[in-house]
């Protein structure tokens, strides 16, 4: 019972005078939950810049996955902004800390902030993937397979967003809270499957490559990289199925906020990855054991995943090779397309 003598649910809170005003959570997890809505985008949208930096000066070549990535780091800031209010708010503090005008306030700008703009940053950190794949192949059923995966991860953000809006989450305890908990642990169930599926995907595509079993590894390296948010997915969704809308739903709620922060910038990073190599190719030429020259012509160049086009535009040899290469994909791998602005080098 509360001082004025009301009930407060299946969740028995201590006296409310040991809650805070309004942005007081400094200390504890919502610290954690704070300083990680800060610092991960503080780390992470400079290698976004980069990303696209090579993609404009370095491969020369404009893609739809790089407009992707720019709105997908737009959402991922604005969830990093409502993260770190909700932080301030109370969340990752035990619920009988924050007073009720805070917890009013955390409970709308989760609903209505925080859920839709981590679920659309999601759906554009995945397309943004499934996009960057489809220009290594011309095989219908792949792209069938990557087009489902989309739509699957769409349909689960809506699902998320309009069934999270429905319901109705004043206070802890109440029907729409429970419910809502259960569609966050299926989304989030979903999620991490989804990411199973985009890390599994590149092998698709070098399953006919006829290269060694060691240059198969490095493509697949840089191919997978946009799937191993999968990983931080996992610990997203273990911390999700924690909450309980009876038992100090802020508490655990904030470990859940952090780890979808962590996931969201992971992902980001995860997707930005494969550029690194051209880059690094291009301002460091001797740091990557992959740019040493190889002899072995175009069976070699057909397993090669170039995306500097116009680099070595200015040698004719290289022309050559790569039209080569491209005959030798035709009639070997003719589910496997080899474009020159889309290939990076292994």
């Amino acid at each position: 019972m509360d001082p004025d003598g009301q009930g407060l649910g299946p969740l028995s809170m201590p006296h409310p005078a040991s809650s805070g005003g309004l942005f007081s959570h400094t200390e504890g997890p919502s610290k954690e939950l704070f300083w990680t809505s800060v610092l991960m985008p503080i780390f992470s949208i400079p290698i976004v810049v980069l990303r696209l930096w090579t993609s404009k000066r370095v491969v020369n070549k404009w893609h739809v996955d790089d407009t992707l990535i720019i709105l997908a780091t737009v959402f991922a800031v604005l969830f990093s902004v409502d993260s770190a209010l909700n932080a301030r708010l109370g969340s990752g503090d035990h619920i009988w800390n924050i007073n009720p005008k805070s917890l009013e306030i955390l409970l709308k700008s989760t609903k209505w902030g925080g859920l839709p703009v981590y679920n659309i940053a999601t759906v554009f950190i995945k397309a943004s993937v499934l996009t960057f794949y489809l220009r290594f192949t011309v095989d219908v059923y792949f792209k069938m397979c990557s087009y489902a995966v989309l739509f699957i991860v769409v349909a689960n953000a809506i699902v998320n967003i309009v069934g999270s809006a429905i319901l109705e989450c004043t206070g802890p305890g109440q029907p729409g809270c429970h419910q809502t908990i259960l569609i966050q642990i299926v989304s989030a169930a979903v999620n991490s499957a989804t990411d199973a599926l985009i890390l599994l995907l590149p092998f698709w595509l070098l399953r006919p490559m006829k290269v060694p079993l060691s240059r198969k590894i490095g493509i697949a390296f840089v191919l997978m990289a946009g799937g191993f948010v999968f990983f931080v997915s996992i610990f997203r969704l273990v911390s999700t199925t924690q909450l309980d809308d009876n038992f100090d739903a802020t508490y655990r709620g904030g470990n859940s906020l952090k780890w979808s922060v962590i996931e969201t910038w992971s992902g980001i990073i995860c997707a930005c990855m494969p550029y690194a190599k051209p880059l690094i190719n291009r301002y460091f030429p001797h740091s990557w054991a992959a740019t040493k020259q190889d002899s072995s012509g175009s069976e070699r160049r057909l397993a090669t995943i170039n995306m500097e086009e116009g680099v070595n535009n200015d040698q004719p040899e290289n022309k050559a090779v790569v039209v080569e290469a491209r005959k030798a994909s035709s009639s070997r791998t003719a589910s496997v397309c080899v474009p020159r602005d889309a290939i990076l080098q292994t």
